[in-house]
């Protein structure tokens, strides 16, 4: 291993993998070039993160989640193989059948237990389009029944998202970030019934130029059995590589808007959030986000709780909410996702736009605290964790604690590893530190 960049695509796959094609990638290329490569070959990998410009080492220490995880479960559940620097300065090739606890425990394991410098990851036949949908909800309990439809449906689209909309016209987080033409919407078309927050439905239907014909008809049936409201329905057609990279191209544009290149431009967000020049200006600012999962036995009380109240919060961004099938996450990776019976959990993603000074900002950090309070109360784990202090991350991982622990003894037993994390203390007397946190 000499260094963390290079990308080699197997369009054919190997003995081992059973023809099946991979890429392998060194942990520091991002995946927007771990895409472009494998389009070379008419190839790319099935599941992402909304942002493309993310370390493959960065997303697979975590877990990657975007609206293909429904379906392909997260980036760490399409990995075959890894090259793996553990804390004892061991260069380990592993898989799940090959040194299979550290291939699992660096999966999701906050880079605890090894800095991933290698990984081989699966792909498939890459599509040319995608059709792109949004459609708006009033009643969080219908939105909630047909996104759970989807993610159940053998006739799926590829990619399930939906955000919290409030009613309002606000281009970030209102009304008036749903439609792809901010003029296709007015509050006209909102019905009375409304109240102070709606729901959007976000899904897309990948296909071949070959297949342009018969995609709407093939959408409109995928449609059909789904409650939204007909008048509120939002269309419209790109490349694949231009959707999975929208957030990267509204990145740019907010960019060159803020720094006066671009004078008076309306960008897409992502997830539908329309930032006009009056937000662009903020890009380079803080953005305090925050990510968690949510049983979906507990996402009506969640919606209840904080979605409705967020009008009387300081939040200014828009706010994602999807659901994921628990059954497409391995138990043996260490990323935490909420424990019980339901097999359905919701990905709630609080995207702020920018923070807030003062008395605001000290508002917003007590908000996400009460949310934070809630989440623990209904069951929920936070993606993207930060803890305080050991108790809290003993209740994050749960019934993976002990494993979590005896990992970190087994590969980084001098915790060289993520120190910041406030999980283990570093130095001489780990082992008698790990038996104490274990107890």
């Amino acid at each position: 291993m000499t260094s963390l960049k290079g990308i080699k695509v197997a369009p054919l796959g190997d003995a081992a993998s059973n023809g099946v094609p991979f890429v392998e990638a060194m942990g520091g290329e991002m995946w927007v070039d771990v895409l472009k490569t494998s389009l070379e070959y008419g190839l790319a990998p099935k599941s992402w993160t909304d942002y493309l410009y993310l370390t493959v080492g960065g997303t697979l220490s975590n877990a990657g989640v975007s609206g293909q995880t429904f379906r392909h479960g997260a980036q760490v559940s399409n990995v075959m193989q890894l090259e793996v620097v553990t804390g004892k300065g061991e260069v380990v090739e592993c898989s799940a059948t090959k040194n299979s606890e550290l291939f699992f425990a660096v999966l999701g394991g906050l880079g605890q237990f090894g800095i991933i410098t290698r990984a081989r990851i699966v792909l498939e036949t890459a599509p040319q389009r995608v059709r792109w949908m949004r459609a708006m909800y009033t009643d969080f309990a219908t939105f909630k029944a047909d996104q759970e439809l989807l993610i159940s449906s053998s006739q799926a689209f590829d990619y399930v998202e939906g955000f919290v909309v409030m009613n309002n016209e606000n281009a970030v987080n209102g009304w008036g970030s749903v439609p792809f033409v901010r003029s296709d919407i007015n509050k006209a078309m909102i019905p009375t019934t409304a109240g102070s927050v709606m729901y959007c439905l976000e899904v897309t239907k990948a296909y071949f130029v070959a297949d342009l014909e018969s995609v709407d008809e093939t959408v409109e049936a995928m449609l059909a059995p789904l409650s939204f409201d007909r008048d509120l329905m939002f269309k419209t057609d790109t490349a694949y590589f231009k959707f999975l990279d929208r957030v990267h191209e509204t990145e740019m544009g907010l960019k060159a808007t803020a720094s006066g290149d671009m004078l008076a431009t309306e960008w897409t967000m992502p997830n539908a959030c329309h930032w006009t020049m009056a937000h662009a200006c903020h890009w380079t600012m803080p953005h305090p986000l925050l990510s968690i999962f949510v049983p979906a036995s507990a996402i009506e009380q969640f919606d209840k709780l904080v979605f409705k109240r967020l009008g009387s919060t300081e939040f200014n961004g828009p706010t994602l909410v999807y659901p994921m099938n628990k059954s497409k996450w391995d138990r043996r990776m260490s990323v935490a996702v909420p424990e019980g019976s339901d097999e359905v959990f919701y990905m709630v993603s609080f995207l702020s736009n920018k923070a807030p000074e003062g008395a605001a900002l000290t508002k917003m950090l007590a908000d996400n605290g009460s949310i934070l309070r809630i989440a623990q109360q209904l069951g929920c784990k936070q993606y993207l964790p930060k803890h305080s202090d050991i108790t809290q991350w003993r209740r994050h991982f749960g019934s993976k604690w002990e494993s979590f622990v005896q990992n970190k003894q087994t590969f980084d037993p001098e915790a060289i590893l993520a120190p910041g994390q406030n999980l283990f203390r570093s130095g001489s007397h780990i082992n008698k530190y790990i038996r104490m946190v274990k107890n």
